[in-house]
């Protein structure tokens, strides 16, 4: 009995967040860069062109606050210009799948649109990219990016935040990635943490 009664209570709950749950596909450009140290030092960075795209589900929770978990397709980069070493500056590219569990402030505004305020951890996995390297003698190597422990690392973990504005079924945001772990799980010395401006425009089509 307990475990029908059980059974009956999830089910009313999955039900009521489905009935309750928005879903939007969303698109746009990023603009991404990184931090990096060589033994602690400092390295001149550079700014690299891309592209995101991200399934967004909506679900209100407590009045204004809303949960609003995305998955997402993410193509980033960096660029590094390094004081030592062999190589003097890198190009990369970067593919990432993502999964985000966002929260969001929502405040209406005139009918129908919602200013939108929004924070989340997202949890990033790379599985394709490519590095153009420059080096001292002024060659060119083109290399795939292997990721793996003791190369570029299998996982990525940043908190985001956005800045949306919703109209009807159309949202227009702006956010800002901050990376918290190092790209670099080699024994090089350096320390990669990956900073990404995005620009998105989404439907709900739920």
């Amino acid at each position: 009995m307990q475990r029908i009664l059980l059974f009956i209570l999830l089910f009313i709950f999955v039900y009521n967040v489905h009935a309750q749950m928005h879903t939007a596909l969303e698109v746009g450009y990023t603009y991404s860069t990184a931090r990096i140290l060589v033994n602690d030092a400092k390295q001149k960075s550079g700014y690299r062109n891309g592209f995101t795209s991200d399934l967004l589900f909506d679900i209100p929770f407590e009045g204004k606050l809303h949960f609003s978990p995305s998955l997402g397709y993410h193509l980033t980069g960096y660029q590094a210009f390094y004081d030592s070493g062999n190589i003097k500056h890198t190009e990369n590219n970067i593919h990432f799948f993502s999964i985000s569990a966002g929260l969001t402030l929502n405040y209406p505004s005139g009918n129908k649109n919602i200013f939108i305020i929004g924070f989340s951890p997202v949890f990033s996995f790379p599985f394709s990219g490519k590095e153009k390297s420059t080096w001292r003698n002024d060659s060119v190597s083109n290399d795939k990016l292997i990721f793996a422990f003791g190369n570029y690392g299998l996982f990525d973990l940043g908190v985001k935040g956005t800045i949306g504005f919703k109209m009807k079924k159309m949202i227009f945001e702006v956010g800002w990635f901050e990376g918290l772990t190092n790209l670099d799980t080699s024994e090089t010395g350096r320390n990669i943490q990956d900073r990404i401006f995005s620009f998105t425009i989404g439907y709900f089509f739920k």
